[in-house]
């Protein structure tokens, strides 16, 4: 039994954690195919942190569960492996049934996985080094290789009262600097232009092992050692924590995009302190201001929170007021959901679902003409862009600018003269807009 499929729910965190576990069992003799193909098993990691997301799981679970059980097909084992399998080790017994998977791995047993998978095989099994596992240095790059995300940091030290990660995830796990920056030159040999670093909060980064958050440290070091990339890009940024050494930085260092993913889930502070956010609307926006003033085109995105329960009709226009009066870039946003084993699934007086999307329509309708707005200030300018895909034939190309992130951000949509291919960077003069993405012509 040595031909595997897998599926990867949820984050790009957990895309990252399957490159590894796919990367090292092709490493021990295992084979990677598509599921249509008919494998021998197939692998799935999932994502628990909302309802929707165990929801999903579970459908997902259910089709392989079925389609073990059907005669011509070759595929006989299902694995669940990550947070829904964890999610059921703390909080699911009883109430949560995986009957027909033939093994689950949570995530505090990831690192077994290669030697749980072995047992279940019925062939031999090459051995493994799990500390390479461990350091992900035989990753397997599942998106395209001009663009990486590199995982800094594991797990989660706010505990905010809304969230389950670290009770799923763990407490914070920093990564060495000698192990990110292995990896980093490591996807630099396969044609890395850009990475993106990602932590569930990256400003908490290195605290566990350094003693004191050390972000400023590892970019200084990260920077220091880049050959080929040209951008390097910081997500999930808790604005507690955003120093006037890293904006400093961003300012200074080319190579680090004027980019910031800074989830502020909410303006009012009387919400941040019931979701256990250690910030007031004062904090914020005093911190949105240093980043606007302090880097040069500094592009923000955001992602907010509707219908946290005590969430008045004046408290939500406090957060109406707060996106209007300090505009980001982009903007993702979610409805509140009451998760057990959080703090927040006993907070009441709870509101509607249907209050709680219409306000998350209000926003969204908001952001459409703010995105669309600062877009505009684009319209005739040059910028370099990195070519994501592209169709010579029909002259066309798709890339991004520094102030648009991977799969969340939109696209420049390039019009194309000649042959270019992903991952080259290429001058575009931006020609139109919309909310999201961006027309541009290749200017010689």
């Amino acid at each position: 039994m040595k031909e595997f499929s897998f599926v990867s729910l949820g984050c790009e965190k957990n895309r990252i954690d399957s490159e590894n576990i796919i990367g090292e069992l092709i490493g021990r003799g295992f084979q990677l195919i598509p599921e249509q193909n008919n494998p021998d098993f197939v692998i799935i990691n999932t994502c628990a942190f909302l309802r929707e997301a165990r929801k999903e799981a579970l459908e997902t679970i259910k089709q392989f569960t079925r389609a073990k059980k059907i005669k011509s097909n070759k595929m006989n084992k299902v694995v669940v492996i990550g947070c829904l399998a964890q999610y059921i080790k703390e909080f699911g017994r009883g109430r949560l049934e995986l009957p027909d998977v033939d093994l689950t791995v949570p995530v505090d047993r990831m690192h077994k996985i290669p030697e749980l998978i072995g047992k279940i095989a019925s062939s031999p099994v090459q051995k493994g080094n799990p500390d390479e596992f461990q350091r992900g240095l035989r990753r397997f790059l599942t998106t395209n290789p001009h663009s990486v995300n590199i995982k800094i940091a594991d797990g989660c030290a706010n505990h905010c009262n809304y969230c389950l990660i670290p009770s799923i995830r763990g407490p914070l796990r920093s990564r060495s600097m000698e192990d990110i920056i292995s990896e980093i030159q490591a996807v630099e040999k396969l044609g890395a232009r850009e990475i993106n670093l990602i932590g569930q909060d990256i400003t908490l980064y290195g605290s566990d092992l350094y003693g004191a958050p050390s972000l400023p440290g590892l970019l200084k070091h990260l920077l220091a050692s880049l050959t080929t990339i040209r951008w390097v890009r910081l997500l999930y940024a808790h604005p507690a924590r955003i120093s006037d050494e890293i904006i400093n930085l961003m300012a200074k260092e080319p190579v680090l995009c004027s980019y910031l993913d800074m989830p502020i889930q909410h303006s009012n502070s009387k919400i941040l302190r019931l979701m256990g956010r250690k910030l007031t609307r004062e904090d914020l926006s005093r911190t949105y201001h240093r980043l606007r003033e302090g880097v040069p085109g500094m592009a923000l995105r955001t992602t907010v929170m509707t219908g946290y329960p005590g969430e008045s009709e004046q408290d939500f226009n406090d957060l109406l007021d707060f996106l209007c009066q300090h505009p980001f870039d982009r903007l993702g946003g979610f409805v509140f959901s009451p998760e057990r084993g959080t703090r927040s699934f006993q907070h009441f007086p709870r509101v509607s679902k249907a209050v709680s999307e219409m306000r998350l329509d209000k926003i969204m309708q908001q952001q459409k003409a703010i995105s669309k707005s600062l877009n505009r200030q684009s319209l005739g300018k040059t910028f370099p862009v990195l070519v994501d895909s592209c169709n010579n034939g029909q002259k066309k190309a798709y890339g991004r600018l520094y102030s648009q992130a991977p799969e969340v951000d939109g696209k420049v949509i390039i019009k194309s003269k000649g042959r270019v291919r992903p991952g080259d960077f290429i001058p575009v003069t931006i020609t139109g807009i919309g909310s999201y993405d961006f027309i541009g012509e290749i200017t010689v």
